[in-house]
């Protein structure tokens, strides 16, 4: 499977400056930088990030975080917009994920947060051989919030409540913050993550398969991450 994560950084992608000025965290300096483009429709920074996300064609999935601005990506991407998407929020903080809409189907998303401002959901689909697959996207606090052990709790507990995987395909992907985790244990499937090049990198990609890291998205005027392009 070829799937994308990718944390887009709110203060890039916004065009309200008095709001940047009164809520920037750490890429407020960033966000000063990313001015409205010449049509007026969205910064230079989210155009950039499109044009990033549009170098491949076709994704089957690809979950953002911090995904303030999500319509313009659906209006000027082509890739996206051929996607079906599943979004959810936790305070200001909303998450999408977009699946390839030809192979799967979607049958149901469950929502859930680590505290209110850092959620994840897990959306449930199904392909053309009844063949059912889970994707978490996932945005963790700092400190213990996005320790390997709180992590792994939450989700066990979350999914354990609501949400029947049984063998069925499990991607565990997002933004993790401060902590690189290697592997993830979530309903004794033991996941695994990438081999990543950037030591600032900390969205990731873990799963059952092997995973491999086919691109990185890196722009000075993007995002404060760098996206995982992986075959999981």
């Amino acid at each position: 499977m070829k799937v994308l994560t990718f944390n887009l950084c709110w203060e890039a992608m916004t065009r309200n400056k008095k709001e940047l000025r009164r809520n920037g965290g750490h890429a407020k300096s960033l966000g000063e930088k990313c001015y409205i483009n010449k049509k007026g429709d969205a910064t230079i920074c989210l155009d950039n990030i499109v044009k990033m996300i549009d170098k491949t064609k076709k994704y089957d999935i690809v979950a953002l975080q911090e995904a303030l601005n999500y319509r313009s990506l659906i209006k000027k991407s082509t890739v996206l917009r051929d996607m079906g998407y599943y979004k959810s929020r936790s305070g200001k903080e909303i998450i999408v994920t977009f699946y390839n809409k030809k192979k799967y189907k979607l049958l149901r998303g469950y929502n859930g947060e680590f505290v209110e401002g850092r959620p994840f959901h897990v959306i449930e689909l199904v392909d053309k051989q009844k063949k059912r697959l889970f994707i978490v996207n996932l945005h963790t606090g700092h400190g213990d919030l996005c320790k390997k052990r709180y992590i792994q709790g939450k989700l066990n507990k979350f999914l354990k409540k609501n949400v029947e995987i049984g063998k069925n395909k499990l991607i565990v992907l997002g933004d993790f913050n401060n902590n690189r985790i290697k592997t993830i244990k979530v309903l004794g499937k033991k996941l695994k993550g990438t081999k990543k090049k950037y030591r600032e990198l900390v969205d990731n990609v873990l799963s059952e398969e092997k995973v491999r890291i086919k691109r990185y998205l890196k722009s000075e005027l993007g995002s404060d991450h760098v996206g995982l392009e992986c075959d999981a």
